[in-house]
């Protein structure tokens, strides 16, 4: 390393690298990609294959091409589906379904049994957390406690409450062999059993 390339450096270090991290510019350029990567976990369609990543969209060579490559970061699959974020959605929506409906279809009565009795232990635990969670929230306030106290005992509650409404929605999934249908979470608010 030359003087002159280590002057350049340490110049370079005091007139803009030291400036931006005490206005902390590299902890907000950071943050920022974060919540680019959130928002794209969000908007973004899953990878049919793992379930388990978003897929990343690369930008097509000719800017008015109607398809692309999708590529997964996971398990580094790579598909082609539309540019558009809501259609690659509808598309590897309709994929996942296919999927997941092929697999309903090769599971045994057994396994499938299996499955509803595990969702309905699963929310039976949660129900009875909730209910916990719920007399101690009164205990809390017989006993005069202080909001934040109270606060954090009806949070749990509610957390719990919630998770036990998702096993029984995945109980009635695959007791009606719904999966990924449009609509299917709002019957199931209706007309379907919040207790099982």
């Amino acid at each position: 390393m030359s003087f002159w390339s280590g002057t350049k450096r340490t110049a370079k270090y005091v007139a803009w690298g030291m400036p931006s991290a005490i206005f902390g510019v590299p902890m907000l350029r950071a943050s920022s990609r974060q919540l680019r990567d959130v928002y794209r976990s969000l908007t973004w369609p899953v990878c049919p294959n793992c379930q388990k990543a978003t897929l990343i969209r690369n930008d097509p060579d000719d800017p008015k091409a109607l398809d692309t490559s999708w590529s997964c970061r996971s398990c580094k699959s790579v598909f082609m589906a539309p540019v558009d974020t809501k259609k690659a959605n509808l598309f590897f929506t309709a994929s996942r379904r296919e999927a997941a409906m092929e697999r309903m279809a090769q599971f045994a009565n057994t396994s499938r049994e299996d499955l509803i009795r595990g969702h309905r232990f699963r929310s039976r635990w949660y129900y009875s957390m909730t209910a916990a969670f719920l007399v101690g929230f009164l205990a809390n306030i017989a006993l005069g406690a202080g909001f934040l106290s109270l606060l954090n005992w009806l949070i749990l509650a509610s957390v719990m409450f919630v998770f036990g409404l998702k096993s029984c929605y995945r109980c009635w999934q695959i007791t009606n062999g719904v999966v990924f249908e449009p609509g299917a979470f709002r019957n199931w608010v209706w007309r379907g059993r919040w207790f099982v």
